[in-house]
């Protein structure tokens, strides 16, 4: 737990690098007079927001009574347990919360910069007690091409103005919860038909609230475009 413990905090300095980068030379942010100061302190409040989303997320699927104890609640070392796409929706609505700030295209960022550390993250994983090195590396993987269509091929869209912000980072939070819910369907037990527990019926809930949310966006632009 330890190493997991050293290569998250490693993650996360690779997380808050990318970050500097997307947003060192930004027009839109520029623009909108968010310095980088701004968007770093705005950054580690959305984190503390996000572990928090996710946490209680975790205990809420997972209660038992022990977790009303502060220390036990708290201390993510000793007794783990996150909800990684609550963690990234946490982030989301707290950046969305900032209505002065240009949230869309913060989140994006957000999302890239996750995107970018997803594969090494999945091979962090191999720390944890459980874990399968088959099922870590070719999650590495597919974690990997994912983040290069998100750079390469949607990006330069979003730069362009094809895509409204915010689109790209509601994509990424879709991929997010569906490969979790595949990776709890072919990794339980009891059966694709059988496994289901909260935390898959958050991202079966999360999916849901991102197509109703994209598609009326989608579907005016191909009007339009026609």
């Amino acid at each position: 737990m330890q190493f997991f413990v050293i290569s998250i905090i490693i993650c996360y300095i690779f997380f808050l690098f990318y970050l500097y980068k997307l947003g060192k030379e930004d027009f839109v942010l520029i623009r909108k007079n968010v310095a980088l100061e701004q968007l770093f302190n705005i950054t580690f409040i959305a984190t503390i927001v996000s572990f928090l989303v996710a946490r209680l997320c975790y205990v809420l699927s997972h209660f038992n009574v022990t977790y009303l104890n502060p220390l036990k609640f708290f201390v993510l070392p000793y007794f783990p347990g996150l909800v990684f796409p609550a963690l990234i929706v946490g982030g989301y609505l707290y950046i969305w919360y900032k209505r002065k700030l240009p949230s869309g295209r913060l989140i994006d960022f957000y999302a890239l910069a996750l995107a970018s550390i997803m594969p090494l993250l999945a091979l962090c994983q191999l720390f944890l007690p459980g874990q399968q090195l088959i099922v870590q590396v070719v999650l590495a993987i597919i974690h990997f091409f994912i983040y290069l269509f998100f750079r390469f091929l949607l990006l330069p869209r979003v730069n362009r103005g094809e895509i409204k912000d915010g689109t790209l980072g509601l994509l990424f939070l879709a991929v997010i919860c569906t490969t979790s819910f595949l990776q709890d369907a072919f990794t339980n037990t009891h059966g694709i038909l059988f496994f289901l527990q909260l935390e898959d019926i958050f991202y079966l809930l999360v999916l849901l609230i991102i197509i109703v949310s994209l598609y009326p966006y989608e579907f005016r632009q191909t009007k339009k475009r026609k």
